[in-house]
């Protein structure tokens, strides 16, 4: 933020503190009215302030222009007297509908105890692993709420319904005031989110899972656009199994098609020979991308839990119906017909 750096604007200014941590940050210990600001990634002259809302997070633009910094639809002509403005406690109303009072700024630097635990066991499992294998794993948070419109399941009329998502689960409930959601949605299980027009009303979008579509309207189109873009965000684990399928597509296209019974040797009619020549993983290593895409989806799909009821023998049905399904797509790709005519 340039060299001005006010004192009082430099305890809650988190420099390049990204939106992942800005959420964890104020979710864990700070609260409601908790903010801060930070370096946006739109580019320079960009910030955002991170404002904890109840148990969700939002994120505000605040840009600089040659005139001052414009934050709403105020245009503060220094950074002395946009400080002096959260002094008092402004009011930041977002297209959802929710008010939020900016109470605490939140510091960049928090004391800490010169603590740490001694080591009294430390050994390894021999389990042949090396570094490459270690795979960091966090949730995303990735928050937001609002009040959404939703169509029942059966009766198929509109009711408005407050939606919050964290992580993976997009909960709603019947008002703002209830604790308790009316129905949780593991968003692993979702396969799309898209805009729909297919219902009488605008703004409208939709969640398919397998069991059922649910229908969402929002008041304007830009909050449709903003709730489609994060949940979208949210099952890109969906792109990864495309980006696999692409792969073993890429390896196999120029795998020479076998020969046809047409140009086998034959007798009574039967063909006797079948030939396929495969071609060996690229050295992109394509291949191996894709099979570890399709494993990715075992770990992180609706899957698993299908094949749990295999019981303690999930571990041995599992590598069998993935080698058929990669088998089944090496087949498709490469056009390949094994044909038993009899009498031809």
């Amino acid at each position: 933020m340039d060299g001005w750096m006010d004192p009082s604007l430099s305890r809650w200014y988190h420099y390049d503190l990204s939106r992942h941590a800005a959420e964890a940050l104020l979710l864990s210990n700070g609260s409601d009215g908790s903010y801060l600001l930070r370096n946006s990634n739109e580019g320079p002259g960009c910030f955002a302030l991170s404002v904890r809302a109840k148990d969700s997070v939002k994120h505000f633009h605040v840009t600089r222009k040659d005139n001052g910094y414009v934050f709403g639809f105020n245009t503060f002509a220094t950074l002395h007297d946009f400080i002096n403005h959260f002094a008092n406690q402004p009011l930041v109303g977002s297209e959802t509908g929710t008010l939020i009072v900016l109470k605490y700024p939140y510091p960049w630097r928090v004391e800490e105890p010169s603590i740490y635990e001694s080591v009294r066991v430390h050994t390894a499992l021999q389990t042949g692993r090396t570094e490459n294998d270690l795979v960091a794993n966090a949730p995303s948070l990735g928050t937001k709420e609002g009040y959404l419109l939703k169509q029942g399941a059966i009766v198929k009329s509109w009711k408005q319904r407050w939606f919050t998502l964290s992580r993976n689960e997009l909960k709603y409930f019947k008002d703002q005031v209830y604790e308790e959601p009316i129905r949780t949605l593991d968003l692993k299980a979702c396969s799309a989110v898209q805009f729909d027009y297919s219902q009488e009303r605008i703004n409208c979008f939709c969640l398919v899972f397998p069991e059922r579509t649910f229908y969402l309207c929002a008041k304007t189109g830009v909050e449709a656009d903003e709730w489609i873009k994060i949940l979208r965000w949210k099952l890109r684990l969906g792109n990864w199994t495309q980006s696999g399928l692409e792969a073993v597509h890429e390896q196999f296209k120029d795998v020479p098609k076998p020969h046809s019974c047409r140009h086998a040797p034959r007798k009574r009619g039967r063909c006797l020979r079948y030939v396929w020549r495969t071609n060996n993983t690229a050295s992109d290593c394509s291949l191996t991308r894709a099979i570890d895409g399709l494993r990715t989806l075992n770990q992180h799909s609706l899957w698993g839990s299908w094949m749990d009821v295999f019981g303690k023998y999930k571990t041995l049905i599992s590598p069998i119906f993935i080698s058929i399904a990669v088998f089944a797509a090496i087949l498709t790709w490469c056009g390949c017909c094994c044909i038993h005519a009899f009498g031809l």
